[in-house]
């Protein structure tokens, strides 16, 4: 199934099915195990070729290429898969199952039924916590990122940390932060780059370059190779199926995009456009807005999850965040509290909720606008309202002058 290179130690896949190779030196030994999917007929092709997947996540696979169906599912050898590694349907809908099964890497594949020797497949890895880089971050408040919240030392281990992820894909290895305001962002000196000062000198000592775009500037349909976090900075106006693709190859490249969005009150239309990004990106989350912990506020360490993204944080210093009511793709990187004043009544209790999350990117590419759904269609970018209040801002309402934090 594998062959090693003793001297060198690459493994080299030779056929289907899952090979060991053993590691052994001064009398210790390990085993790997290495799944090798195949055989693969080149004739047919599925839409994805690897996946990553938290424990009871979900995967809609399709046959992108090859004769017609229909087509035989299974997951690790077996037809329709297993509560060990996860079932699928015969639309191709795969499940994860709800445990890391051994081994964390197996085969999800499909095959004619008018000629089983045609057959395509993808590589499937359930991990418990998402591994870095390909990934979509979402936290629904800018104040996380002022001066004034820079002032929490954790604010600024949180910074770097969303910056010195290690991955694979050339992107993982660059060197230049891209803070898109672009889209019509709903902020005014609230998203000025002077205003998070120290976010983006923060960046540069970490040793990359900080980039302010828009749309004109850098137009997201051709996205520099050195950059490596993406940030989207509360856009009020929709991303076209181009653009979305566009991300979606940066994040394939091991790139990471941040979302940046807020609390429905100063937001407003624009939670609609990042719920819509959301979906096209892979990520089942949504804001279902709401206004927790306004007037700058330091969550504490019991209610942060351990991710690369939240390494070395005791608290994090944030102002009306909005809540985000997760799906089965998605991991909390900070727990909700529904016990909070500030919460939205009617929240069902029943789904899970977060204040701040990741997902990793599903990066099959959305279809040109001709061939989708006319509710699924995106145009060019439009503008939407924008709130006036003067009373309205991001921290809260109130007056012009933010509370100190």
């Amino acid at each position: 199934i594998v062959t090693v290179d003793g001297n060198l130690g690459i493994v080299t896949g030779a056929s289907g099915g899952t090979g060991k190779v053993v590691v052994s030196a001064r009398g210790l030994s390990d085993t790997v195990s290495i799944p090798v999917a195949g055989p693969v007929n080149t004739s047919m092709s599925l839409n994805l070729l690897t996946v990553e997947k938290l424990p009871n996540g979900t995967q809609q696979f399709s046959v992108s290429g090859g004769n017609p169906g229909p087509y035989l599912w299974s997951v690790n050898g077996v037809d329709g898969g297993s509560t060990t590694f996860g079932t699928i349907d015969a639309n191709g809908f795969y499940t994860a199952p709800a445990a890391v099964p051994s081994p964390a890497s197996f085969p999800v594949c499909a095959r004619r039924q008018a000629a089983p020797s045609e057959q395509a497949c993808a590589t499937v890895t359930i991990q418990p916590v998402p591994t870095s880089g390909g990934d979509v971050v979402v936290i629904n408040d800018l104040n996380t990122f002022d001066n004034g919240a820079a002032a929490d030392p954790n604010n600024i281990r949180f910074y770097q940390n969303l910056v010195t992820f290690t991955g694979s894909g050339t992107r993982a290895r660059g060197h230049t932060v891209l803070v898109h305001r672009g889209h019509n962002p709903a902020c005014d000196w609230e998203c000025d780059p002077s205003n998070w000062g120290t976010f983006e000198s923060t960046m540069a000592g970490q040793g990359y370059t900080v980039v302010d775009g828009d749309d004109n500037s850098t137009p997201l349909l051709s996205i520099d190779p050195d950059v490596k976090l993406l940030v989207l900075a509360l856009p009020t106006a929709s991303y076209t199926w181009q653009e979305i693709n566009a991300i979606k190859a940066f994040s394939a490249a091991g790139g990471r995009v941040l979302f940046i969005g807020e609390w429905d009150g100063y937001y407003g239309y624009g939670i609609q456009v990042e719920n819509d990004f959301l979906g096209s990106m892979g990520a089942v989350m949504r804001n279902v807005s709401g206004a927790v912990d306004c007037g700058y506020n330091a969550i504490s360490q019991s209610a942060i999850h351990q991710h690369q993204i939240t390494g070395g944080l005791t608290d994090l210093t944030v102002a009306c965040l909005s809540i985000v009511q997760l799906g089965p793709n998605d991991f909390s990187l900070i727990d909700w509290n529904p016990a909070d004043p500030q919460s939205p009544p009617g929240l069902d209790q029943s789904q899970r909720y977060a204040l701040m999350a990741v997902a990793k990117v599903d990066l099959t590419p959305l279809p040109p606008v001709t061939n989708r759904a006319p509710t699924l269609q995106r145009s060019a970018p439009t503008p939407a309202p924008r709130q006036v209040d003067p009373n309205i801002h991001s921290w809260g309402i109130g007056p012009a002058t933010p509370p100190k934090p």
